[in-house]
């Protein structure tokens, strides 16, 4: 057997697991190989320390000291929750940036909507209401596979 085979089955070879020539093999190569020496000695001086311990005795009041420290974090997660994510949990700059981005989209899609030269651009008198000209009056009575042609219809007539 070789080390890495060796190191493998160590563990069974000290609980007394493995077969009887499994068992010779490996107490030869054990014999003639001073690092799986050294590995089966810190593994039987590891089961003996295991064997020999009596055991930690917890304090009388360990259950309630416990139940106390996992009341105190289940608080702690709870407010966490509550307080949740908020636009003010962010830093100065992130917010100032969020407001000037959100501020750019709404003024460049009002610009859009409301500017006398788009609407005029695409056929539309600033006198007439935006819905009417949009012929938005095709949505009264729009049935769900007909959406795709009342988006048509309304796309041709802005082209013309």
């Amino acid at each position: 057997m070789d080390c890495k085979g060796v190191k493998r089955r160590l563990s069974a070879y000290v609980d007394g697991e493995v077969e009887q020539q499994e068992r010779k093999n490996i107490a030869h190569h054990v014999n003639s190989c001073p690092d799986c020496t050294r590995e089966m000695k810190a593994l039987q001086d590891t089961c003996l320390l295991i064997s020999e311990d009596s055991g930690v005795e917890p304090s009388p009041d360990f259950l309630l000291q416990l139940f106390e420290r996992v009341k105190v974090e289940q608080e702690k997660v709870s407010l966490v929750r509550r307080k949740g994510w908020s636009f003010t949990s962010l830093p100065a700059f992130a917010r100032v940036a969020v407001l000037l981005v959100l501020g750019i989209v709404i003024g460049a899609g009002l610009g859009t909507l409301t500017s006398f030269e788009k609407q005029a651009a695409i056929g539309l008198r600033p006198d007439k209401n935006l819905a009417i000209e949009a012929n938005l009056q095709n949505f009264q009575s729009v049935y769900p596979q007909s959406l795709t042609q009342v988006y048509l219809n309304l796309s041709s007539s802005f082209k013309s």
